[in-house]
């Protein structure tokens, strides 16, 4: 099965988009001298495995999710290989089976299992918002999920249990969905059941493949993509720079009350509601490394008419220092609506401002590995994003954790008019089952005509318990 596949698995396992678990690495380091170096060292030279291709660079130290990607990688191509090193890598299987069956790797050509492999996760998510922002129901919307909630709810507690589904057909080819079902705490009845993925991929050669279906368009590094329901087609390609390219339809027809001049949604309308039709997006990526231990993204991320969105943004991640991840993006946002959230209100309606920024600077230090107890990290990140840069709410949720008050009908993060610190902390209680808390120190950062922070104060506090099965 294909490492993507690998990647996908844990990413929507450890958050769904509706609910955030902001961890971008929860894997505990394999120590220096560790045995499995030597053992993949020589599965290397065997032509087992190709270090770059495999994260294996010189004397980097892994973490055991990146031995485990390799491990899986070598257990596609052991029907080549000679008895000692068939031996080699079921020593190496044995070693990281926990890892490799939480990433979706059931072993399937060492146990000869069906290539259908079924997880999942439950989670429990409390919060508390200051100044709870409206949501899609209370500015027009009038099909919004029902499980977004109330606007002026500052407490939430939400359940949710999810499904994911990989189906490796002939070893090009695969299937992967995620299927989630949530709801808000105290309700029964009141529940949503939702497909947030389902594609169709296919291997083009040894560098290439080409999916269709529904994706969490994850490009860059979160603050212009990671919401769900994007429908539509995705390539992508490279070894050494990878391109990720999508063309997507997020949302169908609707009905909405808009305000005349700002053509942005509208608390309790008096006017006839206007049929907004769903809109086509564009969007990709290319990462690449400078050196082993620092990688470079730029992305973009627009739709067709570029009314809400034309946005780029390049990030780094770095890490070179034992034990810490740096990681950071700056984007800018030119559409038509995001200019008019910086400008001014005229004689004739808004006048519309200088593109509104968006940037964010994140420490993390270590992390917590579901697989192994009492392994934890933490992190401390500084955001801000102007008004206007994400009306729609399309952030990544990891990297824009933001309260389920704040969420549109996207679903994902909201990098939107917010300035300020981020605190976080996550531990693994159990076996699987990984707790975290996070406290958001926010500002608005201005007092747009068109943004829903009408408040100063856009502090929140979350807590959240994931387990995995």
């Amino acid at each position: 099965m294909k490492k993507s596949l690998i990647a996908l698995s844990v990413a929507a396992a450890l958050c769904s988009t509706s609910v955030v678990m902001a961890a971008s690495d929860p894997f505990s380091d394999v120590p220096a001298k560790h045995w499995a170096y030597d053992a993949v060292s020589k599965l290397a030279q065997s032509g087992i495995i190709s270090g770059q291709n495999n994260a294996f660079q010189g004397d980097r130290t892994l973490t055991r999710y990146e031995m485990a990607t390799i491990v899986a990688n070598a257990m596609t191509k052991t029907d080549k290989a000679d008895a000692e090193t068939k031996a080699l890598v079921d020593k190496l299987i044995n070693e990281f089976s926990d890892e490799l069956k939480g990433l979706g790797k059931r072993l399937a050509a060492v146990e000869k299992k069906t290539p259908l492999t079924i997880h999942g996760f439950a989670k429990y998510r409390y919060e508390y918002t200051k100044n709870p922002r409206p949501l899609a129901e209370d500015v027009g919307y009038l099909s919004a999920p029902s499980h977004y909630g109330r606007a002026d709810s500052k407490s939430n507690s939400r359940m949710a249990m999810g499904l994911l589904l990989n189906n490796d057909f002939d070893g090009d080819t695969y299937f992967h969905g995620m299927l989630i079902m949530e709801t808000l705490g105290g309700r029964t009845t009141d529940t949503d059941l939702e497909v947030k993925e389902a594609f169709f991929a296919k291997k083009i050669g040894p560098n290439a493949e080409l999916a269709a279906g529904r994706f969490l368009s994850d490009v860059g590094l979160g603050t212009l993509g990671g919401a769900p329901y994007m429908d539509g087609g995705k390539i992508s390609f490279g070894k050494d720079v990878k391109v990720k390219l999508y063309s997507t339809k997020f949302g169908g027809e609707g009905l909405m009350f808009v305000n005349p001049q700002t053509h942005q949604p509208i608390t309790n309308p008096q006017l006839t509601p206007i049929k907004m039709p769903g809109y086509t997006f564009n969007h990709g990526d290319v990462k690449f490394n400078l050196t082993k231990d620092l990688k470079m993204s730029v992305a973009y991320f627009a739709d067709t008419d570029k009314s809400v969105y034309n946005s780029q943004a390049v990030g780094v991640e770095y890490k070179g220092v034992p034990g810490i991840t740096l990681t950071g993006e700056y984007g800018k946002n030119s559409g038509d609506s995001a200019k008019l959230a910086t400008g001014t209100l005229g004689a004739n309606g808004l006048v519309p401002g200088d593109a509104p920024t968006a940037y964010y600077i994140k420490a993390k230090y270590k992390g917590a590995n579901p697989f192994v107890p009492d392994t934890s990290g933490f992190w401390v990140q500084y955001k801000k994003a102007e008004a206007g840069f994400d009306l729609m709410g399309m952030a990544e949720p990891r990297t824009w954790n933001s309260p389920f008050n704040h969420t549109s009908p996207s679903g994902g993060g909201m990098a939107e008019n917010i300035k300020g610190f981020e605190y976080g902390f996550e531990t693994t209680v159990a076996k699987r089952m990984v707790f975290n808390m996070t406290y958001n120190d926010l500002k608005r950062v201005s007092s747009s005509v068109i943004s829903l922070a009408n408040a100063k104060d856009q502090s929140y506090f979350t807590t959240q318990l994931t387990y995995l099965f």
